[in-house]
């Protein structure tokens, strides 16, 4: 894991070690549904496609059938809810009680890594929806940049350091 603003740089390098870029789709309800239970048909296996997300609430049930590899899904069977908090700070329900709620053409934005973004891990989804924006840089320089400029830190220290902790 990172600890604190200034670190050495081969520790962003290998948190991040495969250097993606960044993606960001518009997904519809059902691409949505698709894509969590994707993340989730797996479990309890070990699995690279297990999701790490913010904005989200997701309860599912691995004892159910897991979907995987689908760009649409209306009817869940893993999710038993999920909730997409909006950018103005509301909360979208999505799934509840297992069942698809509201107009599953409604648009969710979404940002993950372009591996994902082409259908990696099962995601076929993610690789139909439209991409909104792809960064020209990969991660590595991106959390270089946010330590540097948001966390007022840097990604320079020198290695070994000069008094090596014990």
């Amino acid at each position: 894991s990172i600890i604190g603003p200034s670190i050495i740089r081969l520790t962003v390098q290998a948190a991040l070690a495969f250097d993606n870029q960044l993606a960001v789709l518009e997904l519809t309800g059902d691409q949505m549904i698709a894509t969590i239970e994707n993340a989730v048909s797996r479990v309890p296996a070990l699995d690279g496609r297990f999701p790490q997300v913010a904005g989200m609430f997701l309860e599912y049930d691995a004892l159910q059938p897991g979907i995987e590899g689908q760009s649409s899904v209306t009817t869940p069977s893993r999710i038993r809810t999920l909730v997409i908090t909006r950018r103005d700070g509301s909360e979208d329900v999505l799934v509840d009680n297992f069942v698809a709620r509201g107009d599953l053409n409604r648009t969710f934005v979404l940002a993950t890594n372009d591996f994902l973004s082409t259908g990696g891990d099962g995601y076929a989804a993610l690789s139909v929806a439209p991409k909104l924006e792809v960064t020209t840089i990969g991660e590595q320089e991106i959390m270089e940049s946010y330590i540097g400029d948001f966390l007022g830190g840097s990604v320079d220290l020198p290695e070994p350091l000069a008094g090596p902790r014990v």
